[in-house]
C-alpha cells in the first residue's frame, strides 16, 4: 500500500505492507482528531492560562513491532506533522507491553466503547452513560454509515438519544 502527498519539500510517499499502513492512517487521524480537539478547548477556555498544549502518544505496538518500528515511527510521524513544523506531539512506546499482563487504558477505553457501541442498552453503554459527565469520552468518535459516505460522530451520541441526522 501506498500513501503520497506533497508538501512544502515536493511530494511524499509512505510505503509498507496494507496492514501496517492501514494502522498508522488511522493512528494519525486520530492524533490530530485528539490535538484539534484539545486545543480548541484550551481555546475556548482562556480563564484556565494555558497558552499551548503538547501530546504524547503512548502505543503498545507499532504493527509487527520489531525491525519496522523505526521507519514506521517515522512514517506515523511524517502522517502527524508533513510539513516537520515541529509538532509538539511526542511519539513514544510503553515498555511494559510486552511483559505487562494487562492493556494500556486507552485500549481498555477502547474495548468498553465497542462492547457498549454493539450493545448500547447493555452494562457497558449505562456505564458510559453514568460517565458522560467527566469527560472521559469528549473527543472520541464512532463511524456512522449515512447513505453516501462514513462519518465521524461523536460517540457520547449513540448513547444520548440525540443522534445526528
Amino acid at each position: 500500500m501506498t500513501h503520497s502527498f506533497v508538501n512544502l519539500d515536493g511530494p511524499q510517499e509512505i510505503t509498507g505492507r496494507e496492514g501496517q499502513l492501514l494502522v498508522l492512517l488511522l493512528m494519525s487521524w486520530f492524533v490530530a482528531d485528539q490535538f484539534i480537539f484539545r486545543s480548541k478547548s484550551l481555546e475556548a477556555q482562556p480563564s484556565l492560562g494555558f497558552n499551548g498544549l503538547s501530546m504524547t502518544v503512548v502505543s503498545d505496538r507499532l504493527s509487527e513491532d520489531n525491525d519496522t518500528r523505526a521507519p514506521m515511527e517515522a512514517n506515523l510521524r511524517q502522517l502527524i506533522d508533513p510539513a516537520e513544523q515541529g509538532a509538539p506531539i511526542v511519539l513514544t512506546r510503553s515498555p511494559k507491553s510486552d511483559s505487562f499482563s494487562g492493556d494500556l487504558i486507552a485500549d481498555n477505553l477502547a474495548g468498553w466503547l465497542t462492547k457498549a457501541v454493539d450493545d448500547p442498552g447493555g452494562s457497558f453503554g449505562d456505564a458510559i452513560r453514568r460517565s458522560a459527565h467527566t469527560g472521559v469520552w469528549d473527543g472520541w468518535h464512532v463511524l456512522d454509515q449515512s447513505d453516501s459516505k462514513l462519518e465521524g460522530v461523536p460517540a457520547l451520541s449513540r448513547f444520548s438519544g440525540d443522534r445526528p441526522a
